[in-house]
């Protein structure tokens, strides 16, 4: 296994759920490894237990850069609750950004690859 790092998605959850009256949004995140874009673990802030362990065990395993369809199908044919759009969104955004942060840490590490880091002298005073 290779560096992992986690990842967070976000929606506002509708009104009248029990999520919207205690956090107003709702949060889904993974631990993923960075090598093979696979999460490790999953969860989302989802009020009944049963449920987030159910989301959970449908994240934990993909991959972040090719299943882009397969949970928001499988959310949407099989999870019947209020919370359906709001959980698909949350997902959609955890994907975009591991996409975009990952694009930008790969042209950063490509543009100062072979180059020195910058190292601390010791010679600068702490500010105030």
């Amino acid at each position: 296994m290779g560096r992992e790092i986690i990842v967070t998605g976000y929606a506002k959850m509708p009104t009248g759920t029990m999520v919207r009256a205690l956090y107003g949004t709702l949060a889904m995140g993974a631990r993923v490894d960075i090598e093979t874009h696979t999460i490790i673990e999953g969860w989302a802030s989802l009020f009944a237990p049963q449920t987030q362990k159910w989301v959970s065990e449908l994240l934990t395993g993909r991959n972040l850069m090719s299943d882009d369809t397969e949970f928001v199908d499988r959310i949407q044919r099989d999870y019947w609750g209020s919370a359906q759009g709001a959980i698909c969104q949350c997902y959609r955004d955890m994907v975009r950004r591991y996409r975009e942060t990952y694009a930008r840490q790969e042209a950063g590490s490509t543009s100062q690859h072979g180059s020195t880091p910058a190292t601390q002298t010791g010679d600068e005073s702490p500010m105030p």
